[in-house]
């Protein structure tokens, strides 16, 4: 299932006083990708968890495919949403050796076209 992600008036805080993310509405439309940069604890984490269902809004609504993510198939949703950590750990090795240990294990011309998608050639 393809759908649109849409946050309205979404909030979360992990404490009272220290709101993380405050009142974001955003919409990425069903087959678009959304990339977030920003500093140390600007919300970018914080963002993708509510994204992908890990943590509940306590304002406003997330939504995928115009249900709640609270409503949607953990493993569908998360087949849709890829979370990069700040740190990524990677052996010392080539990137498609990095990539044949992921669960995913990607073809070598997907990996082929990505890195050239992402001028690292």
């Amino acid at each position: 299932a393809r759908g649109e992600l849409r946050l309205r008036g979404a909030g979360f805080g992990y404490q009272d006083d220290k709101r993380v993310v405050d009142g974001l509405t955003l919409t990425v439309p069903a087959g678009e990708r959304l990339v977030v940069a920003g500093g140390t604890g600007s919300g970018k984490s914080t963002l993708g968890k509510l994204l992908a269902g890990l943590y509940a809004p306590d304002a406003g609504s997330v939504r995928f495919a115009g249900h709640d993510v609270a409503l949607v198939d953990p493993a569908l949703l998360r087949s849709r949403i890829v979370l990069v950590p700040q740190e990524v750990h990677l052996v010392d090795g080539t990137l498609a050796e990095n990539l044949a240990m992921s669960a995913n294990r990607p073809e070598r011309a997907t990996v082929e076209r990505t890195v050239e998608l992402l001028g690292l050639t």
